[in-house]
């Protein structure tokens, strides 16, 4: 999928974008829009040895010269990102078990927000995008 196009998961995320703005819930705000970033970052193109800074008269000249098109992320694509994203908050909650509660605790709702919303969105779970983002506890 381009960019452009949309997925369960992808239009999921952009859902709870929208609710936790709507509700000023920040942390969710930012668990969101981190999981949205993950996987346009996973879209990015590799640099190849041409698209190196150098000398301004070796450069491409003119507008979108030295473009190259984003990688097509399938849905399962995706959901492995944002599984990735979830793996991450748990190995750094497990990390500070003890060391700090607060914000072990903070990782694991996050963690767990993601995880509603990949569960949530699941083909073989419930057949598609939720109406509303994950209920916060």
């Amino acid at each position: 999928m381009s960019s452009i196009e949309t997925g369960p998961i992808r239009d999921a995320l952009r859902t709870a974008v929208r609710y936790a703005m709507k509700s000023r819930d920040r942390s969710a705000l930012g668990v969101y829009r981190s999981a949205l970033a993950a996987i346009d970052n996973a879209e990015a193109v590799p640099l190849r040895r041409e698209h190196r800074a150098g000398a301004i008269e070796a450069s491409a000249a003119g507008p979108g010269r030295a473009d190259v098109p984003r990688r097509d992320l399938t849905e399962q694509d995706m959901r492995a990102v944002v599984q990735g994203e979830i793996d991450e908050r748990c190995a750094a909650a497990q990390s500070l078990a003890g060391v700090q509660p607060a914000a072990e605790r903070q990782l694991r709702d996050e963690a767990a927000l993601l995880q509603e919303l990949l569960d949530g969105t699941d083909p073989d779970h419930s057949g598609g995008a939720p109406t509303h983002p994950p209920e916060r506890s």
